[in-house]
C-alpha cells in the first residue's frame, strides 16, 4: 500500500512469489506452445481475486476517507511476465480522467454502497467496437456505450461533474 495526499495505491500482486520469474515465464510459453492455455482460461485466470481485491480497497479507503472517495482499476501488462495481465486499484477522493484500460468505481460512505461508474477497454478494442457495431456481442452492449461515452466525451462530462458537482460551462 502506497499512500499519497488524497489517494493511496493499493495493489496485491496475484504472482506466485515462491517461483522465480524465469520459471514462470518458461510455465506460460510452455502453456501457449503445447494449445492447452486458450485465451478464455487466460481472462478467467486474470481476473480471479478481482472482486477480492476490489472489496479490500475499498476497505483501505473507508480507512483512509472520510468523505465519498473513487476507486480507479488500471489494466496493464506485465512485460517481464511476457504479457501478463495484472491490476492496479487506486482508492482516490477524486474522480480519475477516463483512459483506455481503465475501470471506475465511486464509494458512497453515507451508503456504504459501491457504484460502477465506466470501463473503458483496450485502445485496440475500443476502435473495432466503434466502428463495428453490428458485432458487438449482446452481452457487452453497456461495454460498447462506455466506449461510445468515451469516444462523444459523455465519460469526461461525468468526471468534471464528479470532481466540480456541476455540468461543464458552455457544453
Amino acid at each position: 500500500m502506497e499512500k499519497h495526499k488524497g489517494w493511496i495505491r493499493y495493489t496485491e500482486l496475484n504472482q506466485d512469489r515462491t517461483k522465480s520469474i524465469g520459471s514462470q515465464i518458461i510455465n506460460t510459453y510452455d502453456k501457449r506452445k503445447d494449445n492447452t492455455h486458450c485465451a478464455q482460461e487466460q481472462v478467467d485466470e486474470d481476473l480471479k481475486g478481482f472482486p477480492d481485491q476490489l472489496l479490500k480497497c475499498v476497505e483501505n479507503g473507508k480507512k483512509h476517507f472520510d468523505d465519498n472517495f473513487y476507486i480507479q482499476i488500471l489494466f496493464c501488462l506485465d512485460r517481464v511476465l511476457d504479457g501478463a495481465r495484472k491490476n492496479i486499484f487506486v482508492a482516490q477522493l477524486s474522480c480519475p480522467a477516463p483512459f483506455y484500460d481503465q475501470s471506475v468505481y465511486k464509494y458512497h460512505k453515507k451508503e456504504d454502497r459501491l457504484e460502477f461508474l465506466w470501463c473503458v477497454p483496450d485502445i485496440d478494442l475500443c476502435e473495432f467496437y466503434r466502428y463495428n457495431l453490428n458485432i458487438v456481442p449482446d452481452d457487452e452492449k453497456e461495454l460498447y456505450a462506455n466506449i461510445m461515452d468515451f469516444f462523444s466525451g459523455k465519460l469526461a462530462k461525468r468526471e468534471y461533474f464528479e470532481n466540480h458537482g456541476e455540468e461543464v460551462p458552455n457544453s
